[in-house]
């Protein structure tokens, strides 16, 4: 499992400015090599918060195989952003920093802090541009 060192704290110095934001996600974990995970399969998010350095996913609906999977280490995900300012999703690839249930839901809810490892200069500085203006954007509802 990802350091609770990593993990967010309230006085915590960043690097970057965290945007809110809620932009959706579908996400996958990716495979390294000789991994089986079966019972996983593509999840969806949203953003809760995003800057230039990484996001922070919450959700509410993974599977347990997923659960169980990305509480190991070194494990990063194909994450798909769907935005309303672009017409095909931001594609990236992010390493998990950390990954919590989130307690103060009365319902099973999880967020998951992300590093980038591969995204495209010009979406990251659309996203950021747009994530500043304050357009954020849900496409489904949490229940």
């Amino acid at each position: 499992m990802p350091s609770s060192s990593e993990m967010p704290h309230e006085k915590e110095k960043r690097k970057y400015i965290r945007l809110d934001n809620a932009f959706p996600v579908q996400f996958e974990v990716v495979p390294r090599e000789g991994d089986v995970f079966p019972g996983i399969s593509a999840e969806k998010a949203y953003t809760k918060n995003v800057s230039k350095e990484g996001l922070c996913l919450e959700t509410d609906c993974l599977t347990e195989g997923t659960i169980k999977y990305i509480n190991k280490e070194n494990i990063y995900l194909s994450v798909s952003v769907q935005t309303p300012f672009k017409e095909q999703p931001i594609r990236t690839t992010c390493e998990i920093v950390w990954f919590q249930k989130n307690e103060d839901m009365p319902a099973e809810h999880y967020l998951i802090g992300l590093r980038f490892s591969s995204i495209l200069d010009s979406d990251l500085n659309l996203l950021m541009k747009k994530a500043r203006k304050g357009l954020f954007f849900r496409f489904f509802n949490r229940q």
